[in-house]
């Protein structure tokens, strides 16, 4: 998040934290809108990670359900366990940083 705030600061704000990254670590550092704005940077980013990927948690979800019947091996099922956590994970921030 700090460089989110470094990235999207205006010149005003960059110039009241004394041009220091390390001004920047806390929240509203730079102030709310700066805050705000890199809140929506970390979203949208997380966004376009999760619709990259090939499939949905759902099918995941339901995959994994039937990964005896389609006959996964023990690393494809670790794999897409691995897959479901990590959809998990970027929802959840998404959703965090949206409050």
């Amino acid at each position: 998040m700090t460089a989110l705030r470094v990235l999207v600061s205006s010149d005003a704000e960059w110039d009241a934290v004394g041009q220091a990254v390390g001004n920047m670590t806390t929240e509203n550092s730079a102030g709310e809108e700066n805050e705000r704005l890199a809140k929506v940077a970390a979203q949208v980013a997380l966004e376009l990670e999760l619709a990259k990927k090939q499939t949905t948690l759902a099918e995941d979800e339901e995959r994994l359900r039937n990964s005896s019947s389609l006959g996964l091996s023990r690393n494809q099922i670790l794999a897409l366990q691995f897959r479901i956590e990590k959809k998990k994970l970027l929802k959840e921030t998404i959703f965090a940083l949206s409050l």
